[in-house]
């Protein structure tokens, strides 16, 4: 009865991948955007604290599949006061919506900077069971980065400097990121780990990791590691195995006094914390996260810092370590 039992399980899976339950969704058809024209002096140069929101106002916009021939949903966070932004593509982790960034991807915003957050798929079980696998999230991040076009109509009066893009990616969507990055990404200035995680697809196991070797690539990288990441964030698959992995200049920033998932909006990390290891007061780690980045890509597509990665002479919002090479 047992066997039977796992047999109907299983059977019972693949046909929920066979139905649209489990469908991540088709790509829209969509060409690659011509990169702006807009020279870096022409965009928005921030200053002031990262790690506190800036005073620029911001709005959120979602994109449906097709809207704008978006290749898949977005979500948009961004200035709304007239000019020419910066964008940075964020990717999400395993089994976790877009949405779920929306605190730190305001205070970057405030900053200065256009959010494009792709959602990859639907949480369920697919993803559960090795669909869409990490090698298919990764050309699709890459195909959103291409088509990212100079304006984005629901954004009156703002322009997108396209030309040279930030990238970052939480947990697997770190894995994602790095992944697009190797392959050759052009567009691609600077590289962003957050608390990346370099596993091998869930229950099944069967998908390659990302860290096979040194990257192939020369842009700068930050990575940020969760202190006591746990079983969310394994040894010998987290952020230690890509620092080690990144070409020269990369900077790594480890958060002693956090989890995996601390840098989640709270409704989010709290229920995260229900299996990845935590630290009540999550706070400080949403600053922190969203001030590495904005201090990070400040310096690398607004050319604004007076040191190669932007944080020295700032004061972190918790206690962290520092390492570069």
């Amino acid at each position: 009865m047992k066997t039977r039992a796992i047999i109907n399980l299983t059977l019972s899976i693949a046909a929920c991948c066979a139905s649209l339950a489990c469908d991540f969704g088709d790509l829209c058809p969509t060409a690659p955007s011509a990169p702006s024209t807009e020279s870096d002096a022409a965009a928005f140069l921030g200053a002031g604290d990262p790690y506190v929101p800036a005073a620029l106002p911001i709005t959120s916009i979602d994109l449906d599949r097709c809207d704008q021939n978006a290749p898949l949903k977005l979500r948009i966070v961004a200035p709304t006061t007239p000019g020419t932004y910066s964008v940075i593509v964020l990717q999400h982790a395993f089994q976790i919506t877009n949405h779920s960034y929306d605190q730190i991807a305001s205070h970057i915003a405030s900053h200065g900077f256009v959010v494009i957050l792709p959602r990859m798929y639907d949480a369920g079980v697919g993803p559960l069971i090795g669909m869409p696998t990490a090698a298919i999230e990764t050309e699709r991040a890459a195909v959103v980065i291409e088509w990212i076009p100079s304006q984005i109509d629901q954004l009156p009066n703002i322009e997108l400097n396209n030309a040279r893009i930030g990238l970052a990616g939480h947990s697997r969507g770190g894995k994602v990121a790095f992944g697009v990055a190797d392959a050759g990404a052009t567009r691609i200035a600077a590289l962003v780990g957050i608390d990346p995680v370099d596993g091998t697809g869930g229950p099944g196991g069967n998908q390659p990791r990302v860290v096979d070797g040194p990257f192939d690539f020369d842009i700068p990288t930050l990575i940020l590691g969760a202190g006591i990441g746990g079983a969310c964030a394994p040894d010998g698959d987290n952020y230690l195995q890509f620092f080690d992995a990144c070409p020269s200049p990369s900077v790594l920033v480890i958060a002693t006094d956090y989890g995996h998932a601390d840098m989640l909006d709270e409704e989010t990390a709290s229920l995260a914390a229900s299996v990845c290891p935590t630290n009540a007061d999550r706070e400080p780690m949403r600053r922190l996260t969203a001030g590495l980045l904005v201090a990070f890509f400040r310096a690398h597509l607004q050319n604004n810092s007076q040191t190669s990665d932007g944080i020295d002479n700032m004061e972190p919002p918790t206690t962290v370590s520092i390492e570069r090479k």
